[in-house]
């Protein structure tokens, strides 16, 4: 009795009289109307296919509340209800960035926008003839020759510091041999045994 009284199995007509007496609140979107989706699945429990889907579809259209709306979707032949809520979803769009295009159009601080505006400059602007551009780069190239010159007199003074802590390195070892000599076991020549092989 619970089941019958509670349960989903004996109010399909309730939830298809629902759904087909479901329609757009003013303000509300379209992805609202989608809960038909619900309705359809309580109305019509087990069923799938092309007749299920065509009974979504003119469910959701005849939903919309809006005649002019429907016959467009219908002309463009959405197999789902799937379908028709995206076709609906991209024509508002549209028709939204219409909207705002006319709105644009009779906007006069829109119109202010759209004037080019003359900008007079603070300074007067001197255009480089071919003799400036010519002294420019000769600036420049000298400039650049003072920069290698620079880094030629750097990479020489570098080379001669090393030479020179190359030279005290070898000058404090000779030092240090002549200090500290060998031990004497180091200049014993160590006999090498090599064996040699039995020619048969």
């Amino acid at each position: 009795m619970l089941r019958h009284r509670f349960g989903h199995i004996n109010q399909a007509e309730r939830f298809r009289a629902e759904m087909s007496m479901r329609r757009r609140k003013p303000g509300k979107s379209i992805q609202e109307l989608y809960e038909i989706k619900r309705l359809l699945a309580l109305s019509f429990p087990g069923e799938s296919g092309g007749l299920y889907d065509i009974i979504g579809r003119d469910a959701f259209l005849a939903s919309l509340d809006d005649p002019a709306m429907r016959v467009k979707v219908l002309e463009l032949q959405p197999s789902s209800m799937d379908d028709a809520l995206t076709i609906v979803c991209r024509l508002q769009t549209y028709q939204a960035l219409n909207l705002l295009d006319k709105s644009a159009e009779t906007n006069p601080a829109v119109e202010d926008r759209k004037r080019v505006r003359v900008v007079k400059p603070d300074k007067t602007v001197s255009f480089d003839t071919g003799a400036d551009r010519d002294e420019v780069m000769e600036r420049r190239f000298k400039q650049m020759e003072g920069d290698l010159a620079v880094q030629k007199r750097e990479l020489r003074q570098l080379s001669a510091d090393a030479q020179q802590w190359k030279d005290r390195a070898i000058a404090a070892e000779q030092r240090a041999q002549a200090f500290y000599p060998p031990p004497a076991w180091s200049l014993v020549p160590i006999p090498c045994f090599v064996p040699c092989a039995t020619i048969t």
